[in-house]
């Protein structure tokens, strides 16, 4: 398959206005310096589910926000301003290890997707 491409690529010519370059300065890519946005195509639904599910993501120590959209958006009509978060509470009392206790200590963070305590038990 390599070889092929190769073989391809070296028939490839352009005319010549198709050759004349572009000087594209600084000002040109500020923009996709501040804000990068990835197109990610996943040719099965349940990769896509397994990865926006299994989020967060992160890359040389920055968080990547991995969000769903309808094909009519733009880059600029997305809004990337959250991401879940687990969290997980060390040395609680046993009295308070409940979904109750979860629900309460996750709303005093932010927005609760869920709480992995089973239905009235200790955990």
């Amino acid at each position: 398959m390599a070889e092929e491409l190769e073989v391809l690529w070296r028939k490839l010519s352009f005319t010549e206005e198709e050759g004349e370059g572009v000087e594209l300065g600084s000002s040109s890519t500020r923009a996709a310096k501040e804000v990068d946005l990835f197109l990610v195509e996943f040719g099965d639904g349940k990769d896509k589910r397994k990865d926006l599910d299994m989020s967060q993501w992160s890359f040389e120590k920055q968080l990547v926000i991995i969000q769903e959209f309808e094909g009519e958006q733009t880059p600029k009509e997305m809004e990337l301003k959250w991401s879940p978060f687990w969290i997980h509470i060390f040395n609680l009392p046993l009295i308070s290890r409940t979904k109750e206790m979860g629900w309460a200590i996750g709303s005093s963070l932010g927005a609760v997707m869920e709480v992995d305590v089973p239905d009235s038990r200790v955990h």
